[in-house]
């Protein structure tokens, strides 16, 4: 089964959650698409329908051809429904270990560099979904997706 949500939808932000199941007795898989919304109004729109962010596993456990990979991040391109998305997924300490703790994320940094850029009129790719992870103020892990230029 296979089932999307609209979490949101607006000038405010928008995004889908899409949950694929195949048994009634299996945890569905989950991914949000075209997520602009803070982690706050995110939260809430997911803890209304039972889930949290940390139930959003599904990417990080996506395979595909690995384009890049380095100390901290690696991409990987996938195809879904003919159409090829950039997964760039991040992790670990990377070459700057503090940056967990004290500073803007680097996923952070280019899904908001991503807007920046198509706000001013630059060409880039188009951004499909991003997230991170953290505990306790310490960065985890992060996501940024894009759709095939």
């Amino acid at each position: 089964m296979l089932r999307f949500t609209s979490l949101a939808s607006g000038s405010s932000g928008n995004a889908t959650l899409v949950e694929a199941r195949s048994g009634e007795d299996e945890r569905p898989t989950r991914l949000l698409v075209d997520c602009g919304l803070t982690l706050r109004r995110l939260t809430a729109a997911l803890a209304q329908r039972g889930c949290t962010p940390a139930d959003l596993d599904a990417v990080f456990a996506l395979e595909g051809e690995i384009v890049a990979k380095d100390s901290a991040t690696r991409t990987v391109r996938v195809e879904v429904n003919g159409r090829r998305y950039y997964v760039k997924r991040y992790a670990g300490l990377g070459k700057k270990p503090l940056r967990r703790w004290f500073a803007t994320p680097r996923v952070q940094l280019e899904w908001e560099n991503l807007g920046h850029f198509a706000d001013w009129g630059i060409p880039t790719a188009h951004l499909v979904g991003h997230g991170l992870e953290s505990r306790g103020g310490r960065f985890l892990r992060g996501v940024l997706i894009t759709a095939e230029i």
